[in-house]
């Protein structure tokens, strides 16, 4: 089971802003779930990138769980997404130097069945991994709704002039390999891409990313067990 998943089912969401706002206050470096945000940034260093922009799919909160917030404390800013429309005042509260969407995002345009639950971090647009909650018993299901869709590549072009920022994060509850699948990177591409790759939906599913990822032009440099990292090939030394 995906521990973030586990964790956030377990621990209360008050308690968990709690936590976020000591972390905060206290100045801790990751707030990603296994340390990928350090591991980003020590790329992006080694690249030469002080302040990397971003792109973050399926953001869920400013800082608890987040790949970006790490980057956001640095001065750097970016674009976060989710179809969740309370997440939004999190980040105006938070971060609000960043570009705020709410949107699903998907491998198609149009409109999509939003399943929220209780726990936040569980919802999902995938009607499979949906009955898998309910099933699992892992949270009550609070509201079904058709929300617009956006694709990745639509969301570049409509909002970021035509140009991927330097680090994608997705994490987008079983539609991670149809949105990459369906995105071309051909005439912009971030540099460094964080992507949910637990296996969720089997136990090869990491490795399908990595051949996916790869047929896209990365290179897988890190697998955190939940996350892994790919750098664009350009950019390799």
């Amino acid at each position: 089971m995906d521990l973030k998943k586990t964790i956030s089912k377990l621990i209360p969401r008050f308690i968990q802003d709690y936590r976020v706002k000591q972390s905060v206050h206290a100045g801790l470096r990751s707030y990603s779930q296994h340390g990928e945000d350090l591991i980003l940034d020590s790329l992006f260093l080694r690249l030469g990138i002080q302040q990397p922009d971003y792109l973050d799919i399926g953001a869920y909160h400013p800082f608890h769980l987040s790949n970006t917030a790490l980057f956001y404390r640095k001065g750097c800013r970016g674009m976060v997404v989710d179809a969740n429309p309370d997440f939004a005042n999190d980040f105006k509260k938070w971060r609000p130097k960043d570009h705020i969407l709410v949107s699903g995002v998907g491998p198609q345009p149009g409109r999509m069945v939003f399943y929220s639950f209780e726990n936040a971090t569980l919802n999902t647009f995938s009607e499979a991994e949906k009955d898998r909650i309910l099933h699992e018993k892992l949270s009550l299901l609070k509201q079904e709704q058709e929300v617009n869709i956006l694709t990745l590549n639509q969301i570049v072009d409509q909002h970021l002039n035509g140009k991927f920022p330097a680090l994608l994060s997705l994490d987008v509850e079983g539609l991670d390999a149809a949105i990459i699948s369906t995105t071309s990177f051909d005439n912009s591409f971030p540099v460094l891409i964080c992507i949910e790759t637990n296996g969720l939906a089997g136990e090869h599913e990491p490795e399908a990313m990595r051949r996916l990822l790869e047929a896209k032009g990365y290179r897988q440099l890190a697998e955190t067990g939940i996350n892994s990292i790919f750098q664009h090939r350009s950019t390799l030394s």
